[in-house]
């Protein structure tokens, strides 16, 4: 089984990545050194039954590589541990180490390394069995789906879905088997049907509260609130979310959950609780994704109000960002709103073809759309209506309340 998942597992996205860099680039010596790492586990793990074969050169080697890594980087004491328990572990098998290599993948996914952290998952899916470390297997798997649909592969997204599920199902685990069923509703949510999305949620959520699941059910009330808002019900969408916040204690998922909350605010044109919502993800979010992703929604809504100053301040933080590609197209596409909100037409219409060309280039289809719409409008000489911000519904006042509470609290 070993050496059949080191032939799965040839680490090829490390390869590809690697490929678009030099050495100078900051990226290089991190993720030459966790392919480095993921090499030496391949060997060592393929080796399991000489338990005497000498690997005291090839640790030294990723040692050095891992010791090159900058100080203060997160990976390099993430990495330094799995080298060490490889070194010292008395027999070879991965049940010790495969927390470590989730902290790895998770940590890939901080930096939106979607595809790497893709292939740690499956790396230690592919090593772990089942039977004996289903949690482990589950988790992986679970992992690896948000990672494909992340990076808009649907159809491996939805098996790895169903195979958590299934494994969960094996070992009679109710969370995870609740958990894998919140994945079958974003698939459902992906190819459009509503439906089905919100009839698998509702279920979710009153078995969840059956069983007790809290962090379960904080996951369906976001999700839940996700297919509101598809409705356009954009307040049952808000009172979801904040259902989701209060019962969140991950501070990833609640990051997620605060950014979709700005959303809903934002499309409910209720500016306000959403600028509140975005500072504070700008200033804190555990992942620079969605720090950067908060900072083009500020740079957004102060276009559509009309304030050019605070445009451009946001504007020029982005311009020196190194950017993943869905943000860089954001960027493109909210600059051109924002110049032609403003009268710079021209200017407009460069950055929302830089925009389109970009999305289409990497098939990024409703991006596409969306920038050659605007740009037709541009072209046409239309210019962004400023748009009026309303009161606060009371409905929602209290989660409006409590986001300008989390804003005070920054200072």
């Amino acid at each position: 089984m070993i050496a059949e998942a080191a032939r799965r597992v040839p680490h090829v996205a490390f390869f590809d990545a690697l490929g678009t860099l030099t050495e100078s680039d900051a990226e290089w010596r991190p993720m030459s050194a966790g392919l480095l790492m993921l090499r030496l586990l391949d060997s060592w793990l393929a080796n399991a039954s000489d338990q005497h074969s000498d690997f005291d050169q090839e640790i030294r080697a990723v040692r050095e590589a891992v010791n090159a890594v900058p100080s203060g980087t997160p990976v390099r004491g993430i990495l330094s541990g799995i080298v060490d328990a490889i070194e010292q572990l008395p027999i070879r098998e991965v049940r010790p180490i495969a927390p470590r290599l989730m902290a790895y993948g998770r940590s890939l996914e901080y930096e939106a390394a979607w595809r790497l952290a893709t292939d740690v998952y499956e790396t230690i899916v592919a090593y772990t069995h089942p039977a004996i470390e289903p949690e482990m297997t589950i988790d992986a798997t679970m992992r690896m789906a948000f990672c494909f649909r992340t990076l808009g592969e649907m159809a491996s997204a939805e098996l790895a879905y169903k195979r958590a599920g299934s494994l969960a199902a094996a070992v009679g685990d109710s969370a995870k088997m609740l958990h894998a069923r919140i994945g079958d509703a974003k698939m459902a949510l992906v190819r459009g049907n509503l439906p089905a999305a919100e009839s698998i949620l509702d279920d979710t959520l009153a078995k969840a509260k059956t069983v007790g699941a809290k962090h379960v059910l904080a996951m369906a009330f976001h999700e839940r609130a996700t297919v509101a808002h598809a409705r356009g019900e954009h307040e049952r969408a808000i009172r979801f979310a904040y259902d989701a916040l209060r019962l969140t204690h991950s501070l990833r998922e609640r990051d997620r959950v605060l950014f979709d909350l700005s959303t809903f605010f934002m499309d409910s044109n209720v500016f306000v609780a959403a600028r509140d919502a975005l500072m504070v993800l700008a200033a804190t979010a555990q992942e620079q994704y969605v720090r950067l992703a908060a900072t083009v929604n500020l740079m957004e809504i102060a276009a559509r109000e009309g304030s050019e100053p605070i445009f451009e301040l946001y504007r020029r933080q982005l311009a020196t960002a190194d950017l993943p590609l869905a943000i860089e197209v954001r960027v493109h596409y909210c600059t051109g709103l924002g110049y032609s909100a403003f009268g710079h037409l021209d200017s407009a219409m460069e950055q929302l073809e830089q925009a389109r060309d970009l999305a289409a280039r990497h098939s990024l289809n409703q991006q596409t759309f969306e920038a050659e719409a605007l740009l037709a409008d541009v072209r046409r000489g239309a210019r962004l209506q400023r748009n009026t911000a309303v009161d606060v519904p009371e409905s929602v006042y209290d989660v409006a309340e409590a986001m300008s509470d989390l804003r005070a609290q920054l200072v």
